[in-house]
């Protein structure tokens, strides 16, 4: 996933999502080298690049352990709280959402400090974009049985 070739770079995110959607239990033992992996790969500056690591980090939320969930979701809620001053966080939103969507009962834990960051941003900000995908992740969130009750 290194390669500067970018061909090569979406290849290898596609096999390994497809890889983590089937196999992700089995693959238990090479999670935290993945999730090392993959977190870099959400500041590329190609957007297939993060789109598909969005999806390669969703199917590992779906099968990897509680301590490698937890340092996940944790670098996310960081990097997002860090993009939303520098006005660069869709992608972590879009990653919170997609990590939601596929471990929503874990995600329970985090909620109060990503709705209430969220909601702050939405009420700065006029980029739609980050709107949009605030409402979404709101409504992933509804949907995926997160049974919370924000503060």
């Amino acid at each position: 996933m290194q390669q500067e070739d970018v061909t090569v770079q979406l290849e290898a995110l596609d096999i390994l999502g497809d890889l983590l959607s089937r196999f992700g239990p089995i693959l238990q033992q090479y999670h935290a080298m993945l999730l090392d992996a993959l977190l870099p790969q959400l500041n590329s500056g190609r957007q297939a690049v993060r789109k598909r690591t969005v999806s390669a980090l969703g199917h590992l939320a779906a099968s990897c352990s509680l301590a490698h969930y937890q340092k996940m979701v944790e670098i996310l809620v960081e990097e997002m709280r860090k993009g939303l001053q520098a006005g660069q966080a869709n992608t972590y939103i879009q990653c919170c959402a997609t990590v939601c969507r596929n471990a929503g009962s874990r995600f329970a834990e985090y909620l109060d400090q990503i709705v209430k960051m969220l909601m702050e941003a939405c009420r700065v900000s006029d980029d739609d974009e980050l709107k949009d995908n605030t409402l979404q992740v709101k409504k992933i969130v509804i949907f995926s049985g997160v049974n919370v009750k924000c503060q």
